[in-house]
């Protein structure tokens, strides 16, 4: 009978040893689970912090590359349309010149024509009519070309002016993705089979307790713990 009531005590006393272990021991990985999701609360914030920092450098080169941009276009533009305005203004002013000084050259030639007592339509008087007229004509087609040619170095040194700009290059933002939070995984408590393993073992341990006891004992003299 005593040995039926030590060895359920001692199963019973493993039992819930094994149990407060194994409460403890949750306890235990539950308090490491919160400072592991505290640091990591604490590292993706500061990985966000720098992350959207990094950002706002990126944005910051990019606004300064298409400023640049800008101002260039602007000054090229602006460069091609004062000095198109000036040129046509010289053009201008050379055909008036030209076209004077071809009315002029006719007055004189039909006023040395007449003085000459010579008729204006004869054949010395028209050859030599139409030899101003040539060369006026060949004033104002020198003079169309040299716009033309002007006008081209212009437009050249624009599109040169142009190409120093970056137009290709663009800093694409940057990403941050977190990595998966820590996880708690564990059993609540002890399961049967543990209870009845630790129950087994704390009875095996009275048993073997008992058989001791008898052994220390003088021969015919040990507990009859079962009786």
């Amino acid at each position: 009978m005593y040995g039926q009531m030590l060895m359920g005590g001692m199963g019973l006393m493993q039992m819930f040893a094994g149990r407060e272990k194994a409460a403890a021991q949750a306890a235990m990985e539950q308090a490491q689970h919160r400072i592991k999701l505290a640091n990591y609360n604490r590292e993706q914030m500061q990985n966000t912090l720098q992350n959207m920092l990094k950002n706002e450098e990126i944005s910051r080169i990019n606004q300064a590359r298409w400023r640049q941009n800008r101002a260039i276009a602007k000054a090229a533009n602006e460069t091609r349309a004062l000095r198109e305005d000036m040129l046509s203004k010289n053009t201008a002013s050379k055909l008036i010149n030209i076209s004077r000084g071809s009315t002029q050259s006719l007055d004189s030639l039909l006023s040395s024509t007449v003085g000459a007592g010579l008729s204006p339509q004869s054949g010395t008087a028209s050859a030599l009519r139409r030899q101003l007229e040539e060369n006026g004509h060949k004033e104002m087609m020198f003079l169309k070309d040299n716009d033309y040619y002007q006008r081209q170095n212009i437009i050249r040194e624009q599109e040169n002016a142009l190409r120093k700009r970056d137009l290709h290059s663009w800093n694409a933002g940057s990403y941050y993705m977190p990595g998966p939070a820590p996880q708690l995984v564990q059993q609540t408590g002890t399961s049967a089979l543990q209870d009845m393993s630790a129950f087994m073992g704390g009875a095996a341990s009275a048993t073997q307790m008992m058989g001791g006891i008898n052994q220390a004992m003088p021969a015919g003299q040990g507990v009859n713990w079962f009786g």
